[in-house]
């Protein structure tokens, strides 16, 4: 039997909608049994050594055959400065970037797999006006996740969701 894996690439903001990703591709193995299996790639199902960042311990969105990405209202956490650079150099702006970022170069550049899906929430994130740092926080990475939408993936169709998951 032939197994598939979806890797789930998000900030942690979106937490629920991962457990949601999983509830799915349990549902979908079950109707699939004998036939195919699907696995999720999550980073926060491992245990992951010290001596280096999870980001380069997970395995990679483009050794899987799916790659499903959620947003809700970050881009997710800065990169180290030693963490392999975008083609122009520039740091990725975050791990989920990375992620997403490199799966979908691999299918402009002639990989059949993986596919890319990309789940946006369209809704701006909630502020608490009683914690100025945290608010912005908020507002920078709402701020970088708008940027990823508009210069980093140029060729790929982008689209929000219409409604968000529930």
């Amino acid at each position: 039997m032939e197994t598939y894996r979806i890797f789930v690439s998000s900030p942690g903001d979106a937490h629920f909608e991962r457990l949601r990703v999983d509830r799915v591709v349990a549902r979908l193995n079950g109707e699939l049994a004998g036939a195919v299996r699907l696995a999720t790639v999550r980073w926060e199902t491992a245990f992951y050594k010290a001596h280096d960042t999870f980001q380069a311990q997970i395995p990679l969105s483009t050794d899987c055959s799916i790659v499903v990405a959620i947003f809700r209202g970050r881009l997710g956490t800065e990169l180290p400065p030693e963490f392999p650079r975008m083609p122009d150099g520039e740091p990725y702006p975050s791990g989920t970037a990375y992620e997403v970022l490199t799966a979908i170069a691999k299918r402009q550049q002639g990989g059949e797999l993986p596919d890319v899906f990309v789940f946006r929430y369209p809704d701006p994130p909630l502020v608490r006006l009683d914690d100025e740092a945290k608010a912005e926080d908020t507002r920078r990475q709402w701020d970088a996740l708008k940027m990823l939408r508009v210069s980093q993936v140029p060729s790929a169709r982008q689209s929000t969701s219409v409604e968000p998951v529930p």
